[in-house]
């Protein structure tokens, strides 16, 4: 610390070297220099240290939110294959063929020997089915975010602490 201060106070001097003739008291000017630059350097390991302890905060933050992510992640990914597993078996196989495998309502109807309109309607029972699945794991992961948080739940509010 000592010697970034001396480092400092002989840069500044030598970037100033033009005005050193002016100085009428060399010592006082040094103290001066030396004290200010002294108080500088406090001022920026103190901002450093600001900084650090947000950025810790933060990385926390960042931790929980990333373990939160994954673990809505896998409930998500586990309630709907246990949703998808559930559908009947014509809107399983027409859900599969459409999501899955990427082909169009022509293809399915053909491998399925179904209509084309059977196929959509077999689609949208599935997706309404999944939505109404997914719908509930929402609210209950909504919940337990805010059970986290510490937040109450009043009338039509939630109030976090």
């Amino acid at each position: 610390m000592v010697e970034d201060i001396i480092q400092d106070v002989f840069l500044k001097l030598w970037s100033s070297k033009e005005q050193l003739t002016s100085i009428e008291n060399l010592d006082a000017y040094l103290v001066t220099l030396s004290k200010n630059q002294l108080i500088n350097l406090i001022r920026r390991r103190a901002k450093e240290s600001d900084i650090l302890a947000i950025l810790g905060r933060e990385g926390q933050r960042h931790e929980i939110n990333n373990a939160t992510e994954n673990l809505t992640l896998t409930e998500t990914k586990e309630k709907l294959s246990a949703t998808i597993e559930k559908l009947p078996h014509q809107q399983k196989v027409a859900f599969y063929l459409s999501r899955q495998a990427n082909l169009k309502h022509e293809d399915i109807a053909s491998i399925m020997q179904i209509s084309k309109n059977t196929v959509r309607n077999h689609i949208i029972q599935a997706m309404r089915t999944l939505k109404k699945s997914l719908t509930s794991l929402l609210v209950s992961v909504a919940i337990h975010f805010f059970i986290f948080l510490g937040c109450t739940s009043s009338p039509a509010i939630f109030v976090c602490l």
